[in-house]
């Protein structure tokens, strides 16, 4: 709203005469007021003016739709609304409404403009997406404030002649009802979380509070002397209301509602508004041309902010937390940009050098509302802590932090300044430990070898400078001094000694050996003392004679006599009856010879396949070729005496 003007003008000296202030003085003492503390601007936020927008004759009051970051000014001589791109900062349309436009509210969800005029008695609706007057509504005598309570879609408008509320159907653009209260009603807003409103009486030094649901008043309090303004915080379910005469602003618990605390602000305060996100409480004032900040945690001014001439109306936009100030006798609109410390950065990394530290981080996604202007390292021993406290200043990431100790631990943190002063420190990095660079070894020394058949045995001490890394193995390289073509031959490994294979003997050879760790292989040794490989001597195997096998003895088969058959007696056949013959004389037999017995051969004792007869050594055959012999042999007798006996026979012829 604006600094009193017209019926407000007169009814501000009205309440100034000895009588009206003895009245309010009565309702001072009812109402607790105590004088809030001033507190000096707050060394974490600044309240700068960022801009100054020029716009109509004499504007009167600001509200702001904080999902299009557009904010609208109507200008009480111009009869217009000045509408102004909050990114940008520039009027962008000019609406023309009714009269002399005082008072505006905007409906964020629909976004809807509404505009009172004292004058006609009317609430003009613009279109936010057009800027247009859609309709005009008319409600009671010299409306003033207006609120607008976007959930239910409802609009409430003072009317200071009639002393009501026209409550206005958003949907419909039509009044739903009229609310009768008492003491010229001026200034209004609503909590959209409880559905309650709050309704400054000028004449009566109090606060109506209606239930929306019923739109009847279910709670007076009283506030200070002139209660202009009321703004709420539905996040802490607070009121705060302008008192012009007395120069405070009574905050009350909208829970209990009764005034818990009073604070003094600037002279003749006509206006006020809340940052709900931040709890912070802006408050124009009249002759001053300020705006004090408060604290809405602790209730007292940590800033007063210079602004235009005739500071009045003023409203926020909570995404961007920009204040913004109908200047009414400047004809211009400041905007307060608040400036806080900046964030703490995020995402610390340390890489460790040759006694420093690489930095780099995130910048913080809080930047306080101005530009940082510089970044600060802090470096922590962790292993001695009094060695700690290094830093680094500069404008970015990274960041370099030098005069540190190698091999011990290190952390780091860091801040971020802006205007308003540096920020909370990052989390820490994860500890680093610098160190000098790694090289690459030293030679190693006392190289010596030893000769062998084409090859070579090659002891060597480890350098005296691992380079800063442990040496992970040695090369042995051999150079053939008799014919260098034929050298190069290399071993590797771990330790002491190595050796080189390959090589020729009778040769002369050289060595010498170098060192690898993880920086590289460093330079070669000097080379040892040259040897020769030569031919080791011949050394005659002796002979050993081959021993004769020893014969298997040959077991004799014993030799089983041949019984000698038993002659069978022939039967001598019935002699004939005898015929004399004559007698012929008959030659004599031969006597028969004897077959002569030949021995079985002996055969070589084998195996036996049955285990039982290994224990004799007999041959199974044997036995069966001697029976054969023997039964031969007695035939041959027997015939030959069968023979013998026939001879001795005489002949019978």
């Amino acid at each position: 709203m604006y600094p009193f003007r017209a019926p407000e003008r007169r009814l501000v000296r009205k309440a100034r005469s000895p009588i009206i202030a003895a009245g309010l003085a009565v309702t001072l003492g009812f109402a607790g007021i105590v004088a809030g503390p001033v507190a000096s601007a707050s060394a974490a936020t600044s309240y700068p003016v960022t801009a100054t927008v020029q716009v109509g004759v004499n504007p009167s009051g600001v509200a702001v739709n904080a999902s299009t970051n557009t904010v609208y000014v109507p200008n009480l001589a111009s009869g217009t609304v000045s509408v102004i791109d909050g990114d940008t900062n520039t009027v962008t349309s000019i609406v023309r409404v009714d009269g002399n436009p005082r008072a505006v509210a905007v409906n964020a969800i629909t976004n809807t403009v509404y505009v009172t005029d004292g004058n006609a008695g009317t609430v003009s609706v613009i279109d936010g997406a057009t800027n247009t007057v859609t309709t005009t509504v008319a409600v009671g005598a010299a409306p003033f404030g207006v609120a607008v309570n976007a959930t239910t879609n409802t609009v409430y408008v003072t009317n200071v002649d009639d002393s009501t509320i026209s409550v206005i159907n958003g949907a419909t653009n039509a009044v739903t009802t009229t609310v009768a209260v008492d003491g010229a009603p001026f200034g209004v807003a609503v909590n959209a979380t409880t559905n309650t409103v709050y309704v400054t009486t000028l004449f009566g030094g109090m606060v109506s509070v209606l239930d929306g649901g019923t739109n009847a008043v279910t709670a007076t309090v009283l506030v200070g002397a002139f209660p202009s303004s009321v703004a709420v915080n539905a996040n802490t379910n607070t009121a705060y209301v302008v008192n012009a005469i007395d120069g405070t602003v009574s905050v009350i618990n909208g829970a209990t509602n009764s005034v818990i605390t009073t604070v003094s602000v600037g002279d003749q305060p006509p206006e006020v508004a809340v940052n709900a996100n931040t709890n912070t409480v802006y408050v124009t004032s009249q002759s001053d041309d300020t705006v004090s900040v408060i604290d809405g945690a602790t209730n007292t001014v940590t800033a007063t902010v210079p602004t235009g001439s005739g500071a009045g109306g003023v409203a926020v936009n909570v995404n961007t937390n920009a204040a913004y100030v109908a200047n009414f006798y400047g004809d211009t609109v400041s905007v307060i940009t608040p400036m806080t410390v900046p964030g703490a950065p995020t995402d610390v990394v340390a890489t460790a050098g040759d006694g420093q530290a690489s930095v780099i981080f995130a910048a913080p996604t809080a930047g306080g509302g101005s530009a940082i202007t510089e970044y600060t390292v802090t470096a922590t021993n962790t292993t001695n802590p009094g060695a700690g406290g290094r830093t680094a200043i500069g404008a970015a990431s990274p960041l370099t932090v030098t005069g540190l100790t190698n091999g011990d631990s290190y952390t780091f943190t860091v801040t971020a300044t802006n205007s308003s002063g540096t920020g909370a420190a990052s989390a820490a990095s994860d500890p680093v430990t610098p160190s000098a660079p790694v090289t690459v070894p030293g030679a190693p020394t006392g190289v010596s070898a030893t000769a062998g058949d084409r090859q070579a045995s090659v002891a060597f001490t480890a350098p005296s400078d691992d380079g800063g890394a442990a040496i992970t193995e040695y090369t042995v390289t051999a150079t053939n001094t008799t014919n260098p073509d034929d050298g190069g031959q290399t071993a590797t490994g771990a330790a002491s000694p190595l050796a080189v294979m390959g090589l020729t003997n009778g040769d002369s050879y050289t060595f010498t050996v170098t060192a690898t760790n993880s920086a590289g292989t460093g330079a070669a040794s000097a080379a040892s003392e040259p040897v020769t490989l030569v031919v080791p001597p011949v050394v005659p195997i002796p002979v050993v004679p081959t021993p004769e096998p020893t014969p298997a003895p040959v077991v004799p088969v014993p030799v089983v006599p041949t019984p000698e058959p038993t002659p069978v007696p022939t039967p001598e056949p019935t002699p004939a009856p005898v015929v004399p013959a004559p007698v012929v004389p008959s030659p004599p037999l031969p006597t028969p010879t004897p077959t002569p017995v030949t021995p079985a051969p002996v055969k070589p004792a084998a195996t036996p396949a049955d285990p039982s007869l290994a224990a004799t050594g007999s041959d199974p055959a044997l036995p069966m070729g001697l029976a054969g012999l023997l039964l031969m042999t007695g035939l041959a007798v027997f015939g030959a005496a069968r023979l013998h006996n026939r001879a001795k026979k005489p002949h019978i012829g």
